[in-house]
């Protein structure tokens, strides 16, 4: 099971987020849901890392844990980086949807 904790600030902007586990695997040793969990997180970890004047801290210190957090959101930068969080969060809620057996997603808001 993936564990997917995420807090999205007053702004509607992602704060932080935390995964840890693994999905199941099939018989030839792949998963398709930690697969895309993967790629969601990486791909937002990546995109948000690239953002000039943003601080952001990224950890994924052994396979099947990583961490994300996102500093102060310049005024400038708040679309953008919604867009960013929207993706993310939709893309995973919606693998938690689909296999729940295997996603489990919380999030907070408005902090």
């Amino acid at each position: 099971m993936i564990r997917v904790r995420a807090s999205i600030g007053g702004n509607g902007c992602l704060q932080a987020l935390e995964a840890q586990g693994h999905a199941f695997r099939a018989a030839s040793g792949f998963s398709p849901v930690c697969a895309a969990v993967t790629a969601f997180l990486r791909t937002a970890g990546e995109l948000l890392g690239a953002e000039k004047e943003l601080e952001v801290r990224v950890s994924a210190p052994e396979e099947g844990s990583f961490a994300l957090r996102v500093g102060e959101v310049p005024p400038r930068q708040v679309c953008r980086i919604q867009g960013i969080t929207d993706f993310l969060l939709f893309g995973i809620q919606r693998l938690a949807e689909d296999a729940p057996d295997e996603v489990s997603f919380i999030f907070k808001e408005g902090e």
